[in-house]
């Protein structure tokens, strides 16, 4: 924003110490921990920075700026280069004086200038450029500078989310199914733990484990391998429950009794005063003393009836006799009171030692099947190549904590990064702070070697720490910030911790508003790690705000209806979710063309201005975008969607089930019921009934479209025209399902659904009756059928079984300027803010212990050294609870409170204008901790009262309401929709092969037709007289049915000669025997004696006469591959090949080629015309390189040995095409 700078714009007020506060969070020469409230720039402040690390001359390679997520890096980048960009075209006196905004206000020199512009390029150009990525990105490109240290496949490929998932699945079913592949001992020890947990928890609570497992499986892993195997955890597990080796539950209850205060001689007297009572409470209990005397009973029943006696219904110990025995009977034992409490004391000691037994067992279960997991998971993963993302995180923290290379590893690092800088650092979770503290811990060593600068910068803010079943943790942050600062001062170094108070983003109401929600000691209970209450300015003097809260929508009792035609997940219009659907979507119509101020421009709030946040998806945001649509207001879709949830994909899934079985009616109802046919109910329901018998629906659909289709309505169907329109779509959908059936066989999956959903007009219908949001769907859902053809998955069947076994997530980043209404979460709120925000409370508790954890991580389990990996437990049931259990539990409860809390905080605080509090409560009344009960009690007092003309409050109401004329709503100019020609394109005419100059085919390319024949006869094989130009080409050879196994004598001893040509020159003049000889054997080693002998004296003769000593002179270079492009009569030709020989002088340039002839030309008039058009290639593509230099160019025949120059003129008419005749090529090629 402007105001951050400080700009003259009377809409920003920014004080002196703010401006103070963002120049030393933005200084290049210190280290800083930024706490920023919400809209108080912390994307300014971390730009401001970027840009003056490279202004102080820090090399664009060597920061390292590590985002949230890659929305934010994207942000991040286009902010610095969109400065930087600026700065490069930027008037002097205006660089000048953004430069002086930024240094203080001293003015910045001509050098200064100069660095300024030069920085966008530099930026740009520096190898490995700017560094600004997400976390994982950045632990990806480290993993695979040292996949060897870490222990990775070196060619890597991260996995989504849907192939993660798909990897997980086969995981889960190899453990269920591959024990036979396992040793024996080990086989009964991953069964043994299924059958305990099946056991303990049933079918549904070994699924829920094995996806925490999952979930859970980096902390399970290094807890494992920190305890030292599975052995040693299970032993560390039982030491720190004080389960002994060998206990059970009979040893356990065996200790029981007899118990001296419930002694048998006590027992018989109560049991006999107990006998003699008529109350029947007392007979109970005369039945527990039975009970309990039965010395032959079992001891489970023996202890249940102990249980009775001392603990009541609730399990609590007995506060009085009530219930227990009458007072007559209490009265036989004078004590009797103190008797029962003392032995309901140790029945609950007894209950916590068996409960801690179970607990150890089915946590037992659960380390034996984690481990064997992660062991299968993980050769998966090896098999494919593939890492998750906890991988990313998990191996880059073990390569620099723990792997034998880390100190080399951080030598490597510590060389490239100087400058970190860390946004959103409230959301890291440990691991990843791991990884900040090991690349940071150089940093604060003092001045060493290096004698550079070196600063770590982050920013963050407690209270917007949401992000917790991630791992992270808001007080986190405020403990690296110490252990920061401690380091700087001891290391002697600059570092200051800076609060960022002052909003751009939101008016005083709403701040104001803000405040004193969270001013109430109980709100902002875990808000910050020191409890203090939030304080907000607001930088924004450009107009009223308004904040209202409306009463909570809540549940009537109803009856459930008694018309079976009704669909069962249907919420009704009356109820609370449709009426605050319908009144959010009434106020935003009513807002709507308001005049609002964004960033000083004055315009009409429009749908794209809105955002309504929820906790968690649920039907009402489908209940408020059709609202919406009812209203005709834009909507977006929501931000993370499982695709094959959207109904436009079921009706494209359930149309392809029906092309590949047309016998599946379900599927055939979907589809004809979906805009692509558009059946209503009612002709569906005559299609149905217009069957005879078991028919199938396809074959009904095929008579009802017949020639006497009439016949087959059934009585309750319409007559007249509606009859025959239906008959007759009956038709046109069975002749375009057959036209469907009948080409999905020829196409690909892509095809077939790109061609019925573009010029078919499949997605214009979707997306008329299902909202413009669809088509980002379908988009998606054609990019997965190609994804999935070019990854080798062929077929309908196949694509649709994958699709729907796995589904992917389609997240859509929901950002400003879509122009529609966004529906969104709190959580993916994060970042984004709106003029308007409506902050739904779904009225349900903070915290529900049945979505609690149920594999628990324990930080403090007895016998683990700080810092190390937790321990777990695992208590599906609550027969398993223990204390231990009981304290995790109110932990996690905790925890969640506080995080609730924050997303309040987070949510009231992306409005900028107007904010509206408001939800749902259930039937029994709203939760006192919610949302809107927390505000509505916080902000009555000051708030005022709006009542609609029953007198009913309608809302609380701060700040003042909007009011004025309306403006016209922006209209984007829309631009006409051309028209797409659709039919066959012509085909692409392709550029001529390049030549290859050593061809001789390659003449017959360039020169006229008349003139190529017999070089194109030659490259044959044709006869040896130059006049026998008429003689046909031969047919080429058959790549397939050919016999050439192995190449010709002439090619290899023409290859062998090449070959000595290149490596002897350089050997010394004694030794080229020998070397030849070793050529020969790797090359030619099956050729006659006298062969070798011969071919070796040719080519040692060839570099012993003086003639051809410029050839291989000093300089001179052996195989030099040439490429480019030559134009020839108007044409342009592209030109690939190997100059055998090229030698290099002051004033001139000599081209050799080596030819193997037999026997060899005695003059030029006998070389074959095809060299003399290679000679002159390679002199056309090497002149343009020595300008002022004459090339030369001759022919080098081994077998004489005789050197023939070729003069200028004959090689420029060999490239016009003239005396092409002279001789034609060899049958084999040199």
């Amino acid at each position: 924003m402007s105001g951050i700078t400080g700009s003259t714009d009377t809409a920003f007020f920014v004080d002196p110490d703010t401006k103070r506060r963002q120049r030393v969070a933005s200084d290049p020469r210190r280290s800083v921990f930024v706490s920023a409230n919400a809209g108080s720039g912390k994307t300014h402040v971390l730009t401001e920075r970027v840009v003056r690390l490279l202004l102080a001359g820090v090399d664009p390679s060597k920061v390292l700026c590590l985002t949230f997520t890659k929305a934010a890096a994207a942000e991040m980048s286009a902010r610095v280069f969109a400065r930087l960009g600026a700065w490069a075209t930027m008037p002097d006196e205006a660089l000048e004086a953004a430069l002086a905004s930024l240094e203080e206000g001293r003015r910045p020199d001509a050098a200064k200038l100069e660095q300024a512009r030069q920085l966008f390029a530099r930026a740009l150009e520096t190898p490995g450029g700017l560094k600004i990525q997400t976390i994982h990105a950045f632990c990806e490109a480290i993993l695979h500078q040292f996949p060897l240290e870490a222990d990775v496949p070196g060619h890597f490929e991260v996995m989504e989310e849907a192939e993660t998932a798909r990897l997980l699945a086969e995981t889960r079913k190899r453990l269920l199914t591959g024990t036979a592949r396992m040793p024996r001992a080990e086989a009964k020890r991953l069964a043994g733990g299924f059958a305990d947990a099946l056991q303990i928890a049933g079918e549904w609570g070994l699924d829920k484990l094995l996806s925490d497992i999952a979930f859970k499986r980096d902390d399970l892993s290094r807890h494992l391998e920190e305890a030292g195997g599975l052995d040693r955890a299970i032993a560390l597990l039982a030491g720190a429950l004080g389960v002994g080796e060998g206990e059970d539950e009979a040893a356990i209850l065996d200790e029981l009794l007899p118990c001296r205060h419930l002694d048998p001689e006590t027992c018989e007297m109560l049991r006999i005063a107990a006998l003699a009572s008529t109350s029947p409470s007392d007979g109970k209990f005369a039945e527990r003393l039975v009970q309990l005397l039965d010395a032959a009973a079992a001891p489970e029943a023996r202890f249940a009836a102990y249980r009775g006696i001392g603990l009541d219904s609730k399990g609590e110990i007995r506060g009085s006799l009530r219930g227990l025995a009458t007072k007559g009977v209490a009265e036989c034992v004078p004590d009797f009171l103190q008797r029962v409490q003392a032995a309901g004391e140790r029945a609950r000691a007894v209950e916590d030692r068996l409960a801690t037994l179970r607990l150890f067992r089915a946590s037992r279960a659960a380390l034996t099947i984690a481990n064997a997991f992660e062991r299968d998971y993980g050769a998966l993963k090896r098999r494919r190549g593939r890492l998750d993302f906890t991988d990313l995180i998990a191996h880059t923290a073990d390569l620099l904590l723990r792997s034998e290379a880390a100190s080399w590893v951080h030598y490597k690092l510590d060389q490239g990064i100087d400058h970190i800088l860390i946004d959103e650092a409230q959301d890291t979770s440990p691991r990843q702070w791991q990884v900040m503290r090991e690349l940071a811990g150089e940093f604060f060593a003092g001045q060493g070697s290096h004698n550079r600068t070196r600063t770590l910068f982050a920013v963050g803010d407690e209270k917007q720490s949401i992000y917790s079943f991630q791992g992270a943790s808001p007080h986190m942050f405020d403990e690296e910030r110490r252990q920061v600062e401690r380091r700087a001062g001891e290391a002697g170094l600059a570092f200051e911790a800076i609060q960022l108070n002052r909003s751009f983003r939101t008016v005083e109401t709403v701040l104001g508003a803000v405040d004193r929600v969270f001013s109430d000691p109980d709100n902002r209970k875990g808000l910050a790690s020191g409890n203090e209450a939030p304080v907000h300015s607001a930088a924004r003097r450009d107009g009223p705000g308004l904040v209202e809260l409306w009463p909570a929508f809540q549940a009537e009792a109803r009856e459930e209806p008694d018309d079976w035609t009704q669909p069962l997940d249907v919420e009704p219009q009356s109820s609370p979710t449709h009426r605050l659907a319908t009144r959010i979507a009434d106020q935003i119509a009513a807002w709507i063309g308001d005049p609002i101020l964004v960033k000083g421009e004055r315009r009409p709030l429009g749908p794209g201005d809105v955002m309504v946040l929820v906790r968690k998806r649920s039907g009402f945001g489908a209940a408020l975008a059709a609202a919406l649509r009812d209203r005709h207001i834009a909507v977006a879709g929501t931000d993370r969607l499982v695709i094959t949830d959207h109904i436009a994909i079921e009706d494209l899934m359930a149309l392809g089930r029906v092309v590949a079985n047309f016998d599946d009616d379900l599927s055939l109802a979907a589809v004809l019921k979906s805009p692509l046919f558009g059946f209503s109910d009612d002709e569906l329901m005559a299609l149905a009934l217009s069957r005879e018998g078991a028919i199938p629906l396809s074959y009904g659909l095929r008579l009802l479209g017949g020639e006497d289709g009439l016949a087959h309505l059934p009585a309750f169907a319409p007559d007249g025209e509606a009859a025959t329109a239906l008959v007759a779509k009956a038709g046109h959908a069975i002749a375009r399902l057959d036209e469907l059936r009948d080409r999905a066989g020829f196409q690909g999956v892509f095809e077939f659904y790109a061609r019925i959903l573009g010029p078919e007009g499949g997605r214009r219908a979707l997306v008329a009756r299902l909202g413009r949001d669809a088509g980002e769907v379908i988009d998606a859902f054609l990019d997965l059928a190609l994804a999935k053809e070019e990854t080798g998955v062929a077929g309908l069947d196949a694509f649709l079984a994958e699709l729907s076994e796995s589904p992917p997530t389609l997240k859509r980043e929901l950002g400003h300027g879509r122009g529609e209404v966004r529906i969104l979460t709190v959580h993916a709120s994060k970042g984004l803010e709106a003029p308007v925000v409506f902050l739904v409370d779904p009225g349900s508790a903070p915290f529900s212990a049945s979505h609690g954890d149920s594999l628990m991580a324990w930080d403090a389990m007895p016998g683990l050294h700080h810092g190390a990996a937790p321990g777990f437990l695992w208590c599906p049931t609550k027969e398993l609870k223990n204390a231990a259990v009981d304290e995790l539990k109110a932990g996690e409860k905790e925890r969640a409170e506080e995080e609730y809390r924050r997303l309040l905080y987070v949510g009231m605080t992306r409005a900028a204008d107007r904010l509206v509090l408001c939800g749902l409560a259930p039937q029994r009344g709203p939760n006192e901790a919610t949302w809107l009960q927390r505000a509505g009690r916080a902000l009555a007092e000051v708030a005022e009262t709006v009542t609609n003309a029953a007198g009913e409050t309608v809302a609380l109401r701060i700040g003042a309401a909007p009011g004025g004329d309306k403006l016209d709503p922006e209209r984007p100019a829309t631009r006409p929709v051309p028209e797409l020609p659709l039919s066959k394109l012509e085909p692409e005419v392709l550029p001529p092969r390049p030549l290859s100059p050593s061809l001789a085919g390659a003449a017959a390319e360039i020169m006229p037709e008349t003139e190529a024949g017999p070089a194109v006869d030659d490259a044959a094989g044709a006869g040896d007289s130059a006049g026998d130009g008429a003689a046909p080409a031969a047919p080429a050879p058959s790549p397939v049915l050919s016999a050439a196994a192995t190449p010709s004598f002439a090619i290899r001893r023409g290859l062998a000669a090449h070959r000595m040509l290149e490596l002897l020159p350089d050997i010394a003049p004694e030794e080229r025997a020998g070397q030849a000889a070793l050529i020969l054997a790797a090359l030619a080693h099956d050729l006659p004696e006298s062969e070798c002998a011969k071919l070796t004296a040719s080519v040692l003769a060839v570099m012993a006469d003086p003639a051809f000593a410029p050839i291989f002179a000093a300089g001179s270079r052996p195989e030099v591959a040439v490429t480019g492009e030559v134009t020839l009569r108007g044409r342009s030709f592209s030109v690939n090949g190997t100059i055998d020989r090229l030698a290099v002088t002051a004033d001139r340039v000599l081209i050799a080629d080596f030819k193997t002839n037999r026997p060899p030309p005695r003059e030029l008039s006998e070389v074959p015309q095809a060299y003399v058009v290679q000679l002159a290639l390679y002199r056309a593509l090497v002149a343009p390189l020595y300008p002022g230099r004459t090339v030369e160019a001759a022919l080098v025949f081994t077998e004489a040995p005789r050197l023939i120059a070729v003069p200028p003129e004959r090689l420029d008419a060999a490239l016009a095409g003239r005396d092409a005749g002279a001789k034609r090529a060899p049958s084999s090629p040199a």
